[in-house]
């Protein structure tokens, strides 16, 4: 009998496994995870997405009181209104389609589009609309959209139709041969730029978002870019090209700055300017970036490249790789990273008030971090140090920390190769006056919070 109900057992168990699917790559695929959740700024709803690993995902709109959900399939990148009774987002195509369109080797242009959706919380009302490229929302005001028309072609050659649209009132309209565009944060103007056709050159205009009317901000121009408002929406800026070709490395731009009641944009800044160095010019992929207060602009410059040479055809010309042991990365690693290296750019601080401009100096822009929300006296950098080739062999490279000060552009060396594979910083910074007869000293004291395998050190520095 014993003998009868261990068989039985083995044999359920050996029934129960073999029904279990295996682990494969049509099992992973369908596993699911939560993206994308925001909750709106009154609290009273939750937006979230549902993704599996490879396939459409569902986004829900949910009422935190009442449990109830508004399920938008394929729904991505969706925002609240500043008053939380609209709900924006994108709605991707279907995943089998792009993936059909993508063993077709279709180009990008050629690929199935991105729609927009809007949902008015207050009605249970959703609108989609559909070939958008891009769309954007004030941040401190309402019932405003302006979004991008999605199109064949290279949008940024040719321009598409941009839309701008009052959910509030009845009132829509749109520009042709757009490629780029800034909405104020205070819903009232957009910035638009307009490729250059045929019979017009290339323009920035400065568009109401309640009428038809505008004003022209530059004409006469080869292209613009990189446009930004500032927080409050004041003041804004980016790049022009006066003259160029398409087919160039590296543009000759200049910067443009713009404030609400100028009848047109400034030139105030070229790579000319003596606190500049000599053969730079602006790097356009480096982010424009105004500070919490506004009152200084962010940018990029980086070193201007050789010329390529173009007497020769592409496969008639022969390129060699050279390697030195003491490089800083293997060959494989600079090969890797060579477009994001001759993208990278060197900080530059711009002050509109004074028109004051500092260089920061020869130290790669993402390894430069400002106080205070870009508004701080101080900055602190991470250099390598002499061994960076190191890192070949020890999968690590120590670092020298400086604090620069972000006026007068001084720099002060904190501590020499410094090692950690996990940073952390917290930075507090203190002024501390001290009047010793007709003169103060200012002494500084920077305190700083190093991560490195779990074990937290405290140090801190004092300079004059």
């Amino acid at each position: 009998m014993k003998l009868a109900a261990l068989f039985l057992g083995l044999s359920l168990c050996t029934f129960v496994f073999a029904q279990k699917k295996p682990l494969d790559h049509s099992v992973y695929d369908q596993w699911q995870s939560v993206k994308e959740t925001i909750i709106q700024p009154q609290g009273q709803f939750i937006v979230y997405s549902i993704v599996p690993q490879e396939g459409d995902g569902q986004l829900y709109i949910r009422n935190i009181s009442t449990k109830e959900s508004i399920q938008i399939d394929r729904g991505a990148q969706a925002n609240f209104s500043e008053d939380g009774m609209y709900v924006f987002g994108k709605i991707k195509p279907f995943f089998a389609e792009t993936r059909k369109a993508k063993i077709e080797k279709k180009k990008a242009d050629e690929l199935p589009k991105d729609s927009l959706f809007i949902y008015d919380i207050k009605k249970a009302h959703l609108d989609k609309i559909a070939n958008v490229k891009s769309f954007q929302t004030p941040s401190k005001a309402n019932g405003s959209l302006v979004y991008l028309l999605d199109k064949k072609g290279d949008i940024n050659k040719e321009g598409s139709e941009l839309v701008i649209q009052n959910l509030k009132t009845t009132f829509k309209h749109s520009f042709k041969n757009v490629a780029q565009y800034a909405l104020n944060p205070n819903g009232q103007q957009v910035i638009v730029y307009k490729v250059p056709t045929k019979t017009n050159s290339a323009e920035v205009l400065l568009a109401n978002l309640n009428d038809t009317t505008y004003r022209k901000l530059n004409t006469s121009i080869y292209s613009a870019t990189g446009f930004v408002w500032d927080e409050v929406g004041e003041q804004a800026a980016y790049f022009v090209e006066k003259d160029s070709t398409s087919k160039a490395l590296q543009k000759n731009y200049q910067l443009h700055y713009f404030q609400l009641g100028m009848d047109t944009s400034l030139k105030v800044l070229e790579t000319s300017h003596p606190n500049i160095p000599k053969n730079y010019v602006f790097g356009a992929d480096k982010k424009l970036q105004f500070s919490k207060s506004g009152k200084v602009l962010e940018l990029g410059i980086q070193p201007i490249l050789p010329i390529k040479d173009t007497s020769l055809p592409e496969f008639e010309r022969v390129s060699l790789d050279i390697w030195h042991y003491a490089d800083a990365q293997l060959q494989p690693m600079q090969l890797k990273n060579l477009e994001s290296i001759l993208k990278s750019t060197e900080k530059v601080l711009f002050r509109p008030a004074n028109k004051s401009v500092l260089y920061l100096g020869k130290i790669n822009d993402r390894d430069i971090k400002i106080g205070n929300e870009g508004d701080g006296d101080w900055a602190y950098a991470t250099i390598d140090s002499a061994d960076a080739a190191s890192f070949q062999w020890q999968g690590f490279t120590k670092k020298d920390l400086y604090a620069i000060h972000t006026e007068s552009g001084k720099k002060q060396l904190l501590h020499h190769n410094w090692k950690g594979s996990l940073i952390a910083f917290s930075l507090i910074w203190q002024v501390l006056k001290i009047k010793q007869s007709a003169s103060s000293i200012l002494s500084v004291f920077i305190y700083f919070i190093v991560v490195i395998k779990s074990e937290i050190l405290f140090e801190s520095y004092s300079f004059i």
